[in-house]
């Protein structure tokens, strides 16, 4: 479909593990005719891949 992200978001939801697009219009393949609204249920639940990577610090500069 060309959304790095959406196909991710898409099989964590179903599955709990990530898949390409080629997954994901598998799963999503029962609701034909409906995929965008599917899509957008999921990301409106604000159900999400986990994030993976370096976490930033932010310094507290109220004690200076």
């Amino acid at each position: 479909m060309g959304d790095y992200h959406l196909a991710h978001t898409v099989g964590f939801a179903f599955t709990g593990e990530r898949t390409d697009d080629a997954g994901m219009l598998r799963l999503l393949a029962p609701y034909a005719g409906h995929r965008q609204r599917v899509v957008r249920l999921i990301q409106e639940a604000g159900i999400r891949k986990p994030r993976y990577g370096a976490r930033i610090s932010i310094p507290d500069y109220r004690d200076f």
